[in-house]
């Protein structure tokens, strides 16, 4: 499966494309919503996964866009936001899933 990863924490970038990789699926990253639009006009993927707070484009504009331009293209909407199951329902996301927040969250 190809993949579209998308956000800005390049930690979690490179953490969330290591573990996708591992089990065989071919990862395309980006770091910004505006970045991920634009290889999605040179190449073809299965799945955005995105973050949905980032900087300029959010992962939601983006999903909105992909469903608008692509719409065989599954997505899926991530984040710490306790509302993301709302947010990923309003936007039309595919899927979701929460990020757990660290210790000094809880």
């Amino acid at each position: 499966m190809k993949i579209l990863l998308v956000d800005d924490d390049k930690r979690v970038l490179k953490s969330l494309s290591h573990y996708l990789r591992d089990r065989g699926h071919e990862v395309i990253e980006a770091n910004t919503g505006r970045r991920a639009v634009a290889l999605l006009q040179e190449q073809d993927v299965d799945v955005v996964l995105t973050d949905l707070n980032m900087p300029g484009m959010d992962g939601e504009e983006l999903i909105k866009r992909v469903k608008e331009e692509r719409s065989g293209t599954k997505t899926i909407l991530m984040s710490a936001d306790p509302n993301v199951a709302k947010i990923a329902f309003a936007c039309s996301a595919d899927a979701y899933a929460s990020k757990l927040r660290g210790a000094e969250d809880v």
